[in-house]
This record gives structure tokens, sequence and C-alpha cells, in this order.
């Protein structure tokens, strides 16, 4: 009862204080007799539907659906309404000013009309905010047991926020990007082992009952396996914390945050460096040292100590000179071994064993 009750009402508290004290003064007045008669009255009737209608909506509930939510049941409080206006008659003159100033003062109390809170659901909000962190070729994996997987939910809010479609798949594999929609459970914490196998978890978004969160493989899941034994699986220019998609130009003075994926197939004997070079018509800048690695956490920089299986992401950020015009340049790079600087060959490697990543179009401001 109290929580149907609330749910309709703005401070609760205070339409709890009238409803009791429109149902004591019925109570005195029948007790003193006021009208002279003990018959059914339109008072009792509106008391018995106060307590009852949520009552009585529980007990049908499984055929009704007016409890939960309890949305359906907006047309109680036309009871409550009544029931007040039929009891608080019998308060004597000072109650009169008392009920009405309090009635007054709820007036300028800011609240919905109705109650559209249900509308701001975890899945809502979710999905609002993955609209903007979506990328094309993105896929979305929903966990059978999402706590907040309603069927109407999904198809207003995809109709909302992805009205051009939004990638459903059964399963994750073939899929660089992959959001995975799950409660935090046993049976997702599985899932999620799977998923992080080759992918580096990123961000996430919502309550443990309507967790969402990004696992993102490589640019190249098979790779170029360098003399060394390490597999470069591709780099990437990152824009905020998505891979940048086609940008049209780069600028004179921009930073650019490069991305880079590794593995081993086996344990490497030594501790490599990577170089990282930026070439226009003469070299521009370059970043030189062992991997730079961001996953995972706390994972080691000495490639000696890295696992067989394991994906391993590094980060270097490059300054395009300032003053620069416009022009081509190249993203390139290298592995060597700091004690000889000799660099190692791979496949689609050019002179001086450099391996290009891409060519960036620079324009001045």
């Amino acid at each position: 009862i109290f929580s149907f009750f609330s749910f309709f009402t703005t401070i609760p508290i205070v339409w709890y204080g009238l409803v009791v004290t429109g149902g004591a003064a019925i109570v005195y007045a029948y007790w003193r007799r006021r009208d002279g008669q003990r018959g059914v009255r339109a008072e009792w009737f509106w008391a018995v539907w106060v307590i009852g209608v949520p009552i009585l909506l529980y007990v049908l509930e499984p055929m009704l659906g007016f409890f939960t939510p309890r949305r359906y049941g907006w047309w109680y409080v036309f009871g409550v309404a009544l029931f007040l206006g039929v009891s608080l008659r019998y308060l004597p003159r000072a109650g009169y000013w008392a009920a009405g100033v309090i009635l007054i003062g709820v007036m300028f109390v800011p609240f919905r009309l109705n109650n559209y809170s249900y509308i701001v659901t975890p899945l809502g909000e979710n999905l609002r905010w993955l609209r903007d962190h979506w990328q094309g070729g993105d896929r979305l994996l929903i966990d059978p047991a999402l706590d907040c997987s309603y069927p109407e939910e999904w198809d207003y809010y995809r109709r909302v926020y992805f009205p051009t479609g939004l990638g459903v798949v059964d399963e994750a594999a073939g899929v660089r990007r992959v959001w995975y929609a799950a409660s935090l459970n046993e049976a997702s914490q599985a899932v999620t082992e799977a998923l992080t196998q080759g992918r580096m978890p990123g961000r996430f978004v919502g309550p443990p009952g309507c967790f969402f969160r990004l696992y993102e493989g490589p640019p190249d899941t098979s790779g170029v396996l360098f003399e060394n034994g390490m597999r470069f699986h591709g780099a990437e220019i990152m824009d905020g914390d998505k891979p940048m998609e086609t940008p049209t130009a780069y600028h004179e003075g921009e930073s650019l945050r490069v991305r880079m994926w590794w593995s081993v197939d086996a344990p490497v004997p030594l501790d490599y460096s990577v170089g990282v070079y930026l070439n226009g018509a003469e070299p521009l800048a370059q970043s030189d040292s062992a991997p730079q690695v961001i996953y995972p956490a706390e994972a080691a920089v000495e490639t000696s100590r890295w696992t067989p299986g394991q994906m391993y992401v590094e980060e270097r950020v490059m300054q395009i000179p300032y003053p620069y015009g416009r022009s081509n340049v190249t993203l390139s790079m290298a592995v060597y071994w700091y004690g000889d600087q000799k660099r190692f060959g791979a496949p689609g490697v050019v002179e001086d064993n450099l391996l290009v990543l891409m060519t960036l179009p620079v324009v001045a401001w």
C-alpha cells in the first residue's frame, strides 16, 4: 500500500498525514453520530478504496498487470482525492484552515502531473550514451540474462537512438569492436573472459544489472611477424577513445596519438625497442623506446617478459611540426635491439627495414 501510494505522490509524508487525519475525522464523527445514522456512507466507500485498491491490484497482478508497473493504476489517485474531500469536511474550523494552508502550500511544490520517470531507464541511458561512442562496424552482443532486456524498451530506444539499425550479433567471432551488454554475474563473467582473449576491454557504462562494455580487437588479427619473434597487429590513430575514421586531413602542430598492437608467438630472448617515425621530405618526428604498454594493466615493457597468447597494446604521441605546409607524410615503424641498433626484417618492410603504417595528408591552418 505504501509503495503504491508513494508512486503517485510528491512529498508522500504530507499526503499520508492528510489521509490519516481524514480517516481519524470520519471515525470520530461516526463515533459521535454527528449525522445521526450509522449507514454506509461515501466516506467509508472511499476509505476502503484507499486501502483496498492496492491490495486488489496486487492480488490480480498475474491477470491484469496493473500493479507492476504501477503506472497502469493511475486512476487510484482519483479515489484518494475524493476520500480527502469527503473526510476532511468533518474537521473543526481550525482543521479547515490547517488543511487549506497545507493544500495551498502543496500547490507550489513542483512535481509532474504524471510520473513518467519510468521512461528514464538504464537501458535508455546506455543506448543514448552508446550512440555517441558507436563506430562504423561495431556490433552489440546481448547476454540472454540481461536484467534490463525488455523487448518493448529495445524497440523504443533503438528507433530513437539508432534509427538506421543496431547491429546485434549472436557471437563475437570475426567482429573487431564488440559491445557486450550483460548483468555482472557468474554467467556473464565466463563470456567476458572469452571476449578478452585477443581483445582489449574499453569504455563502459551502466549499473551492474545493465552493463555495457567495449571489447576491441587489433586491426590485423594475423599480424606481421618480425625476425625477432614479435608479431605486429597493426596501428591506428586515435580520436579520443575511438580509432580515427578516415579524416579529411591533419593539421600542422597537431598531436597524433598512435596505438599499436603486439603479441609474441613464443617467448623472445631480449628486450627489444620500437621506433616510430613521422617523415615528409625530411624527418619530422620520432619516438624510440621500449614498447609503451597501456594494456594489460601493469604489463611489463620488457619484451623478454611477454607471454604468448596475450595481446599487448602501446601508445605513442607524435607531433606534426609547426609551421608546416601542405604535404603528405608517412608514419612508419621499425623493431630493433638497442644493443646493436640493427633493425629486424618482416614481410612488407621497405628500405632500412621500415614498415610503413600509413600516409597522412597534412595541411596548414
